[in-house]
C-alpha cells in the first residue's frame, strides 16, 4: 500500500491536505485515511488494520527531517499497523540517514532503459540501495509506455493524457526519442518477444533486488508483462541492450522542471537539541490526536 494522504471521513483529499508534511501526526492520519479508503469509508476489522504490507512515503517534503519521518514510520511498524517501510525518489544521502533510524525495505525510483540515472556513481542510488540491503522498485519500467513501441506519435495519446506535459513527449523531442524505441523494437523482434517484454526482462536481469512495477489497465497487457518473467537473456544480450540504451541520446527530462525538483529529494538535518518540556508536549499531542 502506498503512503496515503489525510482526508475526510471517506478518505477524500483537499488540495491543502495533499501538500501536508511528513511529520508524525500527518503520517498517522494518512494511514488512517488509507484504511478508510480500503474499507470504502468504514474502518475494517482490527485484524485487517495491520495488513499494510509496504507503506511508502512517495516524496520527501523538503521541510521535515527524514529522521522525524522514519521515527513515525518505525512507530507504526512497532504497533503492527505496517509491516515494512518504503521511500520513493530520495537521494542516496537521505536514504543513508533514514536507514540509521530503521530498515527501509524498498526504494521506489524511476528505472528503465531510458532512465538509468540511479546507476550513475555521482547519484549513487543503486549502489547505496545494494549496500544497505534496500530493494529497488523500478517504476515506469516501460518509459510510460514509450518503450513498448506502440506509441508512434504524441497524438496517439488522449488529449488529457498528462504525458503531453512531459518534456520527453513534446513534439520536438518525441521523434528523436523514437530512435531508441525503434532499436529496442528491432532487437525484440530478433529475440521473438515484444519490446515491452524485452525491457522488463532486461531490468529483471540486473539483479534479484530489482523489482519492475509496470502499470496497465488492460488484461492483455498484464499477461504480456507477466510473460517477461519467462524470458532468459544471456549476459551478451544484456550487454548489447545496455549499449543500445547508453548510446541513445534521450531528449528531455523525466518530468517538467517543477517536478524534477522533487526527484532524488533531500531533507534538512534534524536539530538534535530540543527543549525537554516542548518535546514532551508535542509527543503527547501527537499521541492524543493520532489514535485509531
Amino acid at each position: 500500500m502506498a503512503c496515503c494522504q489525510p482526508g475526510d471521513a471517506k478518505g477524500h483529499l483537499s488540495c491543502h491536505e495533499v501538500r501536508q508534511s511528513l511529520r508524525r501526526w500527518s503520517l498517522f492520519r494518512r494511514l488512517h485515511s488509507g484504511i478508510l479508503r480500503a474499507g470504502r469509508g468504514k474502518l475494517p476489522p482490527m485484524s485487517m488494520c495491520g495488513l499494510r504490507d509496504l507503506y511508502y512515503c512517495h516524496r520527501v517534503d523538503g521541510k521535515t527531517p527524514i529522521e522525524q519521518t522514519m521515527h513515525a514510520l518505525a512507530g507504526l511498524k512497532a504497533e503492527g499497523k505496517i509491516k515494512y517501510i518504503g521511500l520513493s525518489e530520495v537521494s542516496a544521502a537521505t536514504l543513508r540517514r533514514a536507514c540509521k533510524i530503521g530498515h527501509v525495505a524498498a526504494l521506489q525510483v524511476e528505472y528503465s532503459l531510458w532512465s538509468l540515472d540511479i546507476e550513475n556513481p555521482q547519484v549513487g542510488i543503486l549502489q547505496t540501495c545494494r549496500e544497505l540491503g534496500v530493494a529497488t522498485i523500478a517504476y515506469s519500467p516501460i518509459g510510460r509506455g514509450m518503450l513498448s513501441g506502440l506509441i508512434r506519435s504524441i497524438d496517439d495519446a488522449d488529449e488529457n493524457d498528462r504525458r503531453r506535459n512531459y518534456p520527453r513527449f513534446t513534439p520536438e523531442n518525441f521523434s528523436k526519442n523514437l530512435v531508441l524505441v525503434d532499436q529496442i523494437v528491432g532487437y525484440a523482434k530478433k529475440k521473438g518477444v515484444t519490446a515491452t517484454q524485452l525491457v522488463l526482462a532486461w531490468l529483471l536481469a540486473q539483479g534479484p533486488d530489482i523489482v519492475p512495477i509496470p502499470g496497465t489497465t488492460k488484461l492483455q497487457r498484464l499477461q504480456e508483462n507477466l510473460e517477461a518473467l519467462k524470458i532468459a537473456l544471456s549476459e551478451e544480450e544484456v550487454r548489447e541492450i545496455r549499449v543500445i540504451a547508453k548510446t541513445a541520446e534521450v531528449q528531455g527530462s523525466r518530468y517538467p522542471e517543477m517536478f524534477m525538483k522533487q526527484t532524488f529529494g533531500n531533507t534538512p538535518e534534524e536539530q538534535q537539541k530540543r527543549q525537554g518540556c516542548m518535546s514532551a508536549l508535542c509527543r503527547a499531542a501527537d499521541s492524543d490526536s493520532c489514535q485509531f
